[in-house]
């Protein structure tokens, strides 16, 4: 599953997600990170499903640098950025809900 941050153009992995929002990482250089508290919009995709969320409005909550464990490539800057979803429009709720469902760990 895979983030695609328009405003800002980052490309990332999505390591949680829920109705509220999603955490997502993604590679930067050693300067960069996203504001906090920016609203922007962001499309979800998931291309082994083809599955596709557009524009849905969001804000930052957090972005950190993750702390690389002995086993990363130090050179590579890795970051998390939390989002929160704001606002979805009923076809993007159910859209969400849906691939919530999709994800779901088989018991």
């Amino acid at each position: 599953m895979q983030s695609l941050h328009q405003i800002y153009e980052r490309l990332g992995q999505v390591k949680n997600i829920s109705k509220g929002g999603l955490l997502f990482e993604y590679m930067a250089d050693e300067n960069y990170r996203n504001p906090v508290e920016s609203e922007l919009e962001i499309d979800i995709f998931i291309s082994r499903d083809s599955f596709y969320l557009s524009k849905i409005p969001c804000k930052i909550i957090r972005d950190s640098q993750v702390v690389p464990n002995h086993s990363m490539i130090t050179s590579i800057r890795m970051r998390q950025c939390g989002i929160q979803f704001k606002d979805l429009d009923l076809e993007a709720a159910h859209l969400l809900d849906a691939l919530l469902h999709r994800c779901e760990p088989l018991h």
